[in-house]
């Protein structure tokens, strides 16, 4: 029973701390995507260009995700602008990688890699990715599941949020 109210209360807590963070910004994976100016890889690139920290991590995603139907799809261009974006201090970029390669999307499926970026964008303060190093280490998703470190990024997520968890 306590897990499953640890269980309720981080994922409450996990959406409200990520759309407190993420709501203004518009940043998390499937909002970037969600308007037409955003999926528009032509007006993110120009925005990549001018040094948009956010339109990089955007085309990045977008070039390794492309079906190839409006533009082709291309890993070196896709590296190269998540790679800028990291540069840039935009912490999605992090969790954009971690994303790929856990679904394989590189290649081969590598949850031991995609772990190593959530644990990257974690400790760059993207909350997104403090969740799912959570999920790593209490699954065992990439790394050997540890029934103690999942409380303390739990906690650690929830200091840096500035929330206080009743359990």
């Amino acid at each position: 029973m306590k897990k499953l109210r640890l269980a309720i209360v981080l994922g409450l807590a996990s959406t409200i701390a990520s759309l407190e963070i993420q709501a203004d910004t518009d940043k998390s994976l499937y909002a970037t995507v969600s308007t037409v100016e955003q999926r528009n890889v032509d007006i993110q690139l120009s925005k990549a260009k001018q040094g948009d920290a956010e339109a990089m991590a955007r085309v990045g995603r977008l070039y390794a995700k492309s079906s190839g139907r409006e533009y082709p799809q291309d890993f070196d261009k896709a590296r190269y602008w998540l790679d800028k974006a990291i540069e840039q201090g935009n912490t999605d970029a992090f969790y954009y990688y971690a994303k790929l390669y856990e679904e394989g999307t590189f290649g081969k499926k590598d949850p031991v890699k995609a772990f190593e970026y959530y644990q990257q964008g974690a400790d760059a303060g993207n909350m997104t990715a403090m969740y799912f190093v959570y999920e790593g280490y209490r699954d065992g998703k990439g790394v050997a599941a540890d029934q103690k470190k999942p409380n303390t990024c739990w906690m650690s997520a929830q200091k840096r949020a500035g929330h206080c968890v009743l359990t």
